[in-house]
């Protein structure tokens, strides 16, 4: 059922929705996202090598955390802005061993630096800090109200499927909807896994009709 009513009929159906990151509230995060804030070292890394960094946490502890170490392999100036967000001991000695710095006054607001293409400029606890890149730790939510309303098994937050098939028969899946996180390679092969094992069972079910 289409969101205009109509009623389209299929033998199978693959959903392919992906997740929603709930970014940390802080002014203009959102405005700057994908363009100047960046949540993927994997994919970012490279592109900032040595230079200043931020990350501001807030939301996703275990991600967050691990992302400040990784960025770390990329630059050795590096501030976390925790903003909020429970640091234990161990964190803390691991972050000093490591030089990475750690500001607990919260972060008021980012904003555009006028003077780079890249880089930002933070309102920390009323004092501005430029910084040439910013990261933060979203909160990943995975879009999948359809799966869960049809019955399809979850544990922990997310729908699980083997191959991209779910415990709903001829339902499928692919990409962040049902895992997190992914690249776009990474989403883009799982929809081809999926569409060839879609088409297999087609064949299977054709051929069974047969005899």
């Amino acid at each position: 059922m289409t969101a205009e009513g109509d009623e389209i009929r299929a033998k199978h159906v693959l959903v392919s929705t992906g997740i929603t990151d709930e970014l940390p509230d802080v002014p203009s995060v959102e405005e700057l996202w994908g363009q100047r804030i960046f949540h993927c070292p994997y994919c970012h890394g490279n592109e900032v090598r040595n230079r200043r960094i931020a990350v501001i946490g807030g939301l996703n502890p275990g991600f967050t955390v691990r992302m400040v170490h990784l960025l770390r392999k990329w630059s050795p100036n590096i501030t976390f802005f925790p903003n909020g967000l429970s640091l234990g001991e161990t964190d803390l000695k691991q972050f000093a061993a490591r030089g990475i710095e750690v500001n607990n006054k919260p972060v008021q607001q980012v904003a555009a630096d006028p003077d780079s293409s890249e880089g930002l400029i933070l309102r920390v606890d009323g004092e501005k800090i430029r910084f040439e890149s910013c990261f933060v730790g979203p909160a990943f939510h995975p879009n999948h109200q359809l799966l869960i309303e049809v019955g399809c098994q979850h544990e922990d937050g997310w729908v699980q499927q083997s191959n991209g098939r779910t415990s709903q028969q001829n339902l499928w899946t692919a990409g962040n909807v049902t895992s997190s996180p992914d690249q776009v390679p990474q989403a883009m092969g799982a929809g081809a896994a999926t569409a060839i094992a879609i088409d297999q069972a087609m064949l299977t079910a054709e051929l069974s009709e047969l005899v």
